[in-house]
């Protein structure tokens, strides 16, 4: 994609032209012995100063095309006027969303670092007055002029002996003022410098809307991308420990903050309780519970407001709890609410914006957009765990049920589980893995419920008919299973959990490796618990 460009083809042409009759002029002058000196030298003036205007704008028309953002070619164009006017200083400052406030959005000179600390109210200063009135402004001794702001140049220890300051216009609507300081051969700005720079703002100022065109377009695009990939990955898994890790790692990144938290609701307590912190002293502050309508995150969650905080301890709601606790130094944060059909959930907090670039609007919306995504994701994923866990005790309960056909397996396949995810645990399987070698232990003797109870229960030495009956347990239970959806990827684990590694195990026969590994598991754990129980 290209920037859209601003051309200034027509009218460089057209200066240049102006140029070309002035050269040919003034041959005709020097030509006629009469002529006066002094028109001589008006001629020659007037040449340089087209040829000048010419210039400047050929250097803003090639900087234009150029893929750079505002700022780098806001920088470019304040380097050609400087150089083409042969100014010692200059700045561009550019109107805040309020309108009231003019911010330093270049500064170029001695001190300019200094300068860009501060700002200026529509209406003081210089600068102030020609955003006000629209008007530009030679101040030959600024000393002085009453509307020069004394107090910035003493603080930053630079005191201009010449100012020129233009409006920057758009559309007829001040959008700011580029304000150039002291020429470098100490000469005053002229009436023709004061023409050029106007000439030159109206490029600025569509130089200026161009670019933020351009950056507003990039930035949906690049939010657009970013929220896809949000939803994507948080939505890619249903384990709420996750979704919220998941979240709060994509937060770090996306809003490039140095710290991201994620507290959810307490509604018995009506607090908000930490689930996941991320950034140094992140563990440290797990602990702490803040209530509602308390602190930043307790106002938003009480409010359900986003809210954006750049310096947090001139706020008299930033709770300090967190910092004393963690160590951790919170300077500024962007809280956003966490909500689902209006119904709070919790808060997420972005904290230290990392870098120079300022908060925007556009950057809280998009939290408070991914925030929404989030509330999603975290309520499907606790609407699972419910789910999961109403599944896991309808299991239980079934498998007690088998446990209690027989008086001497009481609560056998209950430790069989524990066994086998101790073992599942300490080979570091991935988690899905382990899940369903519970799962399948918990289940591994399910078949025995079409066993007779006589066989189950008898203690003498089974006859080879009742074995043969006794056999057909793992493959019943596998059978079982298998007709539910969200088991049949643990019916391998069940069916095998009586082979044996020389393959003298039933019901296939299977050896060594072929044998599923949760069946090895759960075969081992099955006998470990049968030779330390007491039983036939």
């Amino acid at each position: 994609m290209t920037k859209p460009k601003t051309i200034f083809s027509e009218e460089i042409k057209a200066i240049r032209k102006i140029a070309i009759s002035l050269e040919e002029d003034l041959s005709n002058v020097q030509k006629r012995s009469k002529v006066r000196e002094d028109r001589v030298r008006l001629l020659y003036g007037s040449l340089e100063k087209v040829s000048l205007k010419a210039e400047v704008l050929q250097e803003i028309s090639d900087l234009v095309g150029l893929d750079l953002d505002v700022d780098e070619i806001l920088s470019l164009i304040m380097d050609s006027i400087l150089k083409l006017m042969k100014t010692d200083a200059g700045s561009i400052l550019l109107l805040d969303k309020t309108g009231e406030r003019l911010t330093f959005k270049i500064a170029k000179g001695e001190k300019a670092d200094e300068v860009k600390k501060f700002d200026i109210k529509v209406g003081e200063g210089i600068a102030g007055w020609v955003a006000e009135n629209n008007q530009s402004v030679i101040a030959p001794h600024p000393g002085k002029d009453k509307r020069f702001k004394r107090d910035i140049a003493e603080k930053i220890g630079y005191l201009p002996y010449n100012i020129l300051a233009a409006p920057l216009v758009l559309r007829k609507r001040v959008i700011g003022v580029v304000e150039l300081i002291n020429t470098l051969e100490k000469r005053c700005f002229t009436k023709e410098d004061e023409d050029l720079l106007v000439s030159v703002n109206n490029q600025i100022a569509i130089v200026i809307e161009n670019a933020n065109l351009f950056s507003a377009l990039v930035r949906k695009m690049s939010e657009k991308t970013v929220l896809s990939e949000v939803s994507k990955t948080v939505n890619s898994t249903i384990s709420l420990d996750n979704v919220l890790d998941l979240s709060m790692r994509l937060v770090k990144q996306v809003m490039r903050v140095e710290a991201s938290s994620l507290l959810l609701l307490d509604k018995e307590k009506n607090e908000l309780v930490f689930q996941v912190a991320l950034g140094k002293k992140g563990e440290a502050i797990k602990e702490i519970r803040v209530p509602v309508g308390k602190g930043i995150a307790g106002w938003v969650a009480e409010t359900g407001e986003a809210l954006y905080i750049k310096d947090v301890n001139k706020d008299e709601r930033f709770f300090k709890v967190a910092d004393k606790k963690s160590g951790f130094i919170t300077r500024s944060i962007i809280c956003v609410p966490l909500k689902v059909k209006d119904k709070l959930i919790g808060v997420a907090q972005a904290i230290n914006p990392i870098g120079e670039k300022e908060v925007s609007q556009d950057d809280i919306e998009l939290f408070s957009t991914i925030g929404s995504q989030m509330a999603i994701a975290l309520e499907n994923a606790s609407l699972y765990k419910d789910l999961e866990e109403l599944f896991f005790s309808t299991i239980l309960t079934l498998v007690a049920t088998i446990d209690a056909k027989d008086p001497y397996t009481h609560g056998h396949s209950q430790r069989v589980m524990e066994y086998s995810v101790a073992v599942a645990e300490e080979l570091e399987l991935k988690n899905e893995e382990i899940k369903e070698i519970k799962l399948a232990a918990l289940l591994h003797d399910i078949g025995k419920i079409g066993v007779d109870e006589k066989i189950l229960r008898k203690t003498a030495r089974l006859t080879d008919d009742e074995f043969s009956v006794i056999k057909t347990h793992p493959g019943m239970g596998a059978d079982i299973v298998s007709h539910l959806k969200q088991l049949i990827t643990v019916s391998p684990g069940i069916r095998h959990h009586h082979e044996r590694y020389d393959g003298k195990g039933y019901p296939a026969g299977l050896a060594g490796e072929k044998i599923p590994l949760s069946a090895r598991i759960i075969a081992v754990c099955d006998t470990f618990d049968a030779m330390t129980s007491d039983r036939p």
